[in-house]
Protein backbone atom coordinates (compact mmCIF):
# COMPACT_ATOMS: atom_id res chain seq x y z
CA UNK A 1 0.00 0.00 0.00
CA UNK A 2 1.52 3.35 -1.01
CA UNK A 3 2.27 6.04 1.56
CA UNK A 4 -0.78 8.25 1.87
CA UNK A 5 -1.42 11.03 4.32
CA UNK A 6 -3.49 9.91 7.26
CA UNK A 7 -5.99 12.06 9.10
CA UNK A 8 -5.10 13.01 12.63
CA UNK A 9 -6.64 10.58 15.10
CA UNK A 10 -6.45 10.99 18.82
CA UNK A 11 -6.44 7.98 21.06
CA UNK A 12 -9.62 7.69 23.08
CA UNK A 13 -8.98 6.90 26.73
CA UNK A 14 -10.28 3.50 27.83
CA UNK A 15 -12.61 5.12 30.37
CA UNK A 16 -14.32 7.05 27.57
CA UNK A 17 -14.63 3.90 25.43
CA UNK A 18 -16.48 2.08 28.20
CA UNK A 19 -18.52 5.08 29.36
CA UNK A 20 -22.29 4.79 29.53
CA UNK A 21 -24.33 5.74 26.53
CA UNK A 22 -24.44 9.42 25.69
CA UNK A 23 -25.69 11.20 22.61
CA UNK A 24 -22.46 13.20 22.46
CA UNK A 25 -20.32 10.05 22.36
CA UNK A 26 -22.52 8.55 19.64
CA UNK A 27 -22.31 11.72 17.55
CA UNK A 28 -18.53 11.70 17.96
CA UNK A 29 -18.45 8.05 16.80
CA UNK A 30 -20.56 8.92 13.76
CA UNK A 31 -18.15 11.76 12.99
CA UNK A 32 -15.20 9.37 13.10
CA UNK A 33 -17.07 7.00 10.79
CA UNK A 34 -17.56 9.77 8.25
CA UNK A 35 -13.91 10.80 8.64
CA UNK A 36 -12.86 7.24 7.78
CA UNK A 37 -15.18 7.09 4.77
CA UNK A 38 -13.93 10.44 3.48
CA UNK A 39 -10.34 9.23 3.81
CA UNK A 40 -11.23 5.97 2.03
CA UNK A 41 -12.98 7.83 -0.80
CA UNK A 42 -10.18 10.35 -1.27
CA UNK A 43 -7.16 8.04 -0.95
CA UNK A 44 -8.03 4.72 -2.61
CA UNK A 45 -8.15 3.98 -6.32
CA UNK A 46 -10.54 1.11 -5.65
CA UNK A 47 -13.24 3.55 -4.52
CA UNK A 48 -13.09 5.49 -7.77
CA UNK A 49 -12.90 2.44 -10.03
CA UNK A 50 -15.75 0.68 -8.27
CA UNK A 51 -17.73 3.90 -8.07
CA UNK A 52 -17.38 4.47 -11.82
CA UNK A 53 -18.42 0.88 -12.58
CA UNK A 54 -21.37 1.17 -10.21
CA UNK A 55 -22.54 4.39 -11.88
CA UNK A 56 -22.17 2.76 -15.32
CA UNK A 57 -24.12 -0.36 -14.36
CA UNK A 58 -26.83 1.62 -12.56
CA UNK A 59 -27.06 4.04 -15.48
CA UNK A 60 -27.45 1.16 -17.92
CA UNK A 61 -30.05 -0.50 -15.68
CA UNK A 62 -32.01 2.78 -15.61
CA UNK A 63 -32.51 2.50 -19.39
CA UNK A 64 -34.06 -0.95 -19.13
CA UNK A 65 -37.81 -1.40 -19.15
CA UNK A 66 -39.46 -3.14 -16.23
CA UNK A 67 -36.93 -2.41 -13.48
CA UNK A 68 -38.71 -2.98 -10.18
CA UNK A 69 -37.90 -1.70 -6.73
CA UNK A 70 -36.69 -5.21 -5.90
CA UNK A 71 -34.32 -5.11 -8.88
CA UNK A 72 -32.92 -1.78 -7.70
CA UNK A 73 -32.59 -3.04 -4.14
CA UNK A 74 -30.60 -6.06 -5.34
CA UNK A 75 -28.28 -3.90 -7.46
CA UNK A 76 -27.70 -1.47 -4.58
CA UNK A 77 -27.08 -4.37 -2.21
CA UNK A 78 -24.49 -5.85 -4.58
CA UNK A 79 -22.72 -2.50 -5.01
CA UNK A 80 -22.82 -1.87 -1.27
CA UNK A 81 -21.29 -5.29 -0.60
CA UNK A 82 -18.32 -4.36 -2.78
CA UNK A 83 -17.75 -1.03 -1.02
CA UNK A 84 -18.05 -2.57 2.44
CA UNK A 85 -15.56 -5.34 1.70
CA UNK A 86 -13.18 -2.87 0.05
CA UNK A 87 -13.32 -0.67 3.18
CA UNK A 88 -12.54 -3.69 5.36
CA UNK A 89 -9.75 -4.78 3.00
CA UNK A 90 -8.21 -1.31 3.20
CA UNK A 91 -8.51 -1.30 7.01
CA UNK A 92 -6.76 -4.69 7.20
CA UNK A 93 -3.97 -3.44 4.95
CA UNK A 94 -3.52 -0.34 7.13
CA UNK A 95 -3.36 -2.40 10.33
CA UNK A 96 -0.92 -4.93 8.85
CA UNK A 97 1.32 -2.12 7.59
CA UNK A 98 1.06 -0.40 10.99
CA UNK A 99 2.35 -3.53 12.70
CA UNK A 100 5.33 -3.82 10.37
CA UNK A 101 6.24 -2.86 6.83
CA UNK A 102 8.71 -5.75 6.66
CA UNK A 103 7.55 -8.68 4.56
CA UNK A 104 6.15 -11.60 6.50
CA UNK A 105 4.24 -14.60 5.10
CA UNK A 106 1.33 -14.10 7.53
CA UNK A 107 1.07 -10.39 6.71
CA UNK A 108 0.93 -11.23 3.02
CA UNK A 109 -1.63 -13.94 3.67
CA UNK A 110 -3.85 -11.57 5.67
CA UNK A 111 -3.77 -9.06 2.82
CA UNK A 112 -4.41 -11.76 0.20
CA UNK A 113 -7.39 -13.17 2.08
CA UNK A 114 -8.86 -9.68 2.51
CA UNK A 115 -8.37 -9.01 -1.21
CA UNK A 116 -10.02 -12.38 -1.90
CA UNK A 117 -13.05 -11.20 0.07
CA UNK A 118 -13.30 -8.21 -2.25
CA UNK A 119 -13.06 -10.51 -5.27
CA UNK A 120 -15.88 -12.65 -3.87
CA UNK A 121 -18.01 -9.56 -3.28
CA UNK A 122 -17.40 -8.37 -6.85
CA UNK A 123 -18.33 -11.82 -8.18
CA UNK A 124 -21.55 -11.88 -6.15
CA UNK A 125 -22.42 -8.34 -7.28
CA UNK A 126 -21.82 -9.28 -10.93
CA UNK A 127 -24.00 -12.39 -10.60
CA UNK A 128 -26.75 -10.26 -9.03
CA UNK A 129 -26.44 -7.73 -11.86
CA UNK A 130 -26.62 -10.50 -14.46
CA UNK A 131 -29.70 -12.05 -12.83
CA UNK A 132 -31.43 -8.67 -12.74
CA UNK A 133 -30.34 -7.23 -16.09
CA UNK A 134 -30.08 -10.12 -18.60
CA UNK A 135 -33.79 -11.09 -18.53
CA UNK A 136 -34.71 -7.48 -19.33
CA UNK A 137 -32.51 -7.42 -22.44
CA UNK A 138 -34.47 -10.11 -24.27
Amino acid sequence: MPETPLPHYREVPYEKQTAKFSAGNRLQSIGWSFKGLVWFASHTHAFWIQGALTVAIMGFAATLPGMTSTDWALLVLGAGLIFVTECLNTAIEIVVDRISTEFHDLSGLAKDVAAGAVMLAVTVALVIAAIVIFPKLG
